[in-house]
């Protein structure tokens, strides 16, 4: 009987249909039905990152909207960090002011900061490479929001090649103390045309940045979706993660 395999972080992982588990509480009860949270013979893993402010609960949930992702396990790990005055976690500070318009920008406050994020992402790849035996090639990163950011972060500025890297709601610019990007990671860009948090402009910043480094994406807006995610969106992604099994 296998107890939880990741350290790093505390994660809740899903089989899509199956029961979501909590890898802690697994760790501190290991009985004959812990088993049973795990796909009996995970060939591909897909981590899902979530948003400033929120947590894994939050995005494990869309795992059963993968409908046709078989033999996929799904790990939502949680930010480390606590935010003052919000329920839910970060994965590094973020700075918002007040714009002309009567909103907020939001900034990021350090790529260190990212950075060290980072690091915790790719040790818990190798945590589950270790324990499912698979390569990083099937191993895929989700991101939503601030997970966006990061899982665009992560693929861009390690020598390991991943699955897919799916940016939601995500953006990517600005000075990086590295621009030695690895250019050959497979990158999905996908936004809200509404997204009031991450206005659509931050996106095409993140689009001309990219390709002004010569990183290959595809991309894709959401006519009408603000800053959230819905079943199109999904199913976008999905045929996109799919592709990359098939080519396997």
């Amino acid at each position: 009987m296998n107890k939880s395999p990741y350290k790093t972080l505390n994660c809740l992982i899903s089989c899509g249909n199956e029961d979501i588990l909590n890898t802690a509480e697994a760790e501190n009860n290991i009985n004959e039905n812990t088993a049973k949270h795990e796909c009996e013979d995970v060939k591909h893993v897909v981590i899902l990152l979530h948003g400033y402010g929120s947590n894994a609960e939050d995005l494990i949930s869309i795992a059963p909207l993968f409908k046709n992702m078989k033999d996929t396990l799904f790990v939502a790990p949680n930010a480390p960090y606590e935010i003052e005055g919000f329920a839910g976690n970060q994965w590094f500070p973020l700075i918002t002011k007040e714009n002309e318009n009567g909103g907020f920008d939001v900034e990021i406050s350090s790529f260190g900061e990212v950075k060290i994020a980072s690091n915790l992402i790719i040790k818990l790849i190798e945590e589950i490479k270790e324990h499912h035996k698979l390569d990083s090639q099937n191993i895929s990163l989700f991101g939503f929001s601030q997970g966006g950011i990061l899982s665009l972060y992560t693929a861009l500025n390690n020598d390991m090649q991943l699955g897919n890297v799916i940016s939601h709601s995500g953006v990517y610019y600005g000075e990086h103390e590295n621009e030695n990007f690895n250019s050959s990671q497979k990158i999905l860009m996908i936004h809200g045309e509404d997204d009031e948090v991450l206005p659509l402009e931050k996106f095409y910043l993140s689009i001309d940045y990219l390709k002004s480094h010569d990183i290959p994406f595809k991309s894709y807006v959401e006519k009408g979706l603000s800053h959230c995610i819905n079943t199109n969106t999904i199913e976008i992604c999905e045929k996109f993660l799919l592709k990359s099994v098939s080519e396997k």
